[in-house]
């Protein structure tokens, strides 16, 4: 989570937060009150402050999550080398696809020791669900442990009721979405110098943090099985963010009222 004065960016592992961060960071004319990487919302956040979210499509965010896993030498890395499962940490198609086989299987993943797990939900959505959920409402660990989430319906309505963004960004459509944030009406974010345009805020993002190309990783089908257990598992931000309807996801404005500044993303 990164937060300014009006404004806090929910900033989901692996979706440009490297780029939209340091956007921030040059061009808010604002005092950062928190800097914390991916990290929770606390007990006394200021809910009434403008929110948004970083996203990308499940198959392409899993993609790049299985790289960053291969060379980070810790958190899901140290537990897949202590089962003896740190072969399929040697990046190539094969082995993503038996990491994605892990990763989607909710008794397998339900083991490791890791905040994602703490939420007690992973049997009704995926690992990226868990990450969205934890960076996106006060308090996540408290909050969903005691839900009787006993169906997705549950889970969809909690989350509904208690997540702190409405706007959000496609990594698909960076420049764009970022612009429409930006320059959205709840958003009083102070900008220097100001926004001109579409493409003054284009020339602004900084490209950084590219993942590396690996082999054929980035590059081979995943397989069909898989994509529909991927679309299975994380249905959540399939469903919210429009990535079961285009691989590009929704445009984020298209949104309905809610019960309060939580409001509903888009309409169904």
């Amino acid at each position: 989570m990164i937060e300014y004065e009006n404004l806090c960016y929910l900033d989901l592992q692996k979706t440009a937060t490297t780029s939209i961060s340091q956007f921030l960071f040059h061009y808010v004319d604002e005092r950062q009150t928190v800097h914390g990487g991916h990290s929770s919302p606390r007990h006394g956040h200021d809910t009434t402050k403008f929110h948004f979210i970083s996203i990308r499509e499940p198959s392409a965010l899993y993609r790049s999550l299985y790289l960053y896993t291969c060379g980070s030498r810790r958190g899901l890395y140290t537990y897949l080398e202590a089962i003896g499962r740190g072969g399929i940490l040697k990046p190539t198609s094969e082995n993503f696809h038996a990491w994605l086989d892990f990763m989607l299987d909710p008794e397998q993943v339900g083991r490791v020791q890791h905040k994602v797990n703490k939420l007690g939900v992973i049997k009704y959505c995926g690992w990226l669900t868990g990450l969205m959920l934890l960076i996106s409402t006060v308090q996540p660990k408290k909050g969903f442990k005691p839900v009787p989430a006993k169906s997705r319906e549950e889970l969809r309505r909690y989350f509904d009721r208690e997540r702190l963004f409405r706007y959000y960004v496609r990594i698909e459509h960076l420049a764009q979405d970022l612009f429409a944030v930006m320059t959205a009406d709840e958003n009083k974010v102070k900008l220097s110098p100001p926004l001109t345009d579409l493409e003054d805020l284009r020339s602004r993002i900084p490209k950084r943090n590219v993942s590396k190309k690996v082999g054929t990783v980035h590059t081979d089908p995943i397989p069909s099985d898989l994509m529909e257990r991927i679309r299975d598992r994380e249905w959540l931000i399939y469903e919210v963010f429009g990535y079961g309807e285009t691989p590009d996801g929704g445009p984020p404005l298209v949104a309905s009222a809610g019960r309060s500044h939580k409001s509903a993303l888009r309409s169904a």
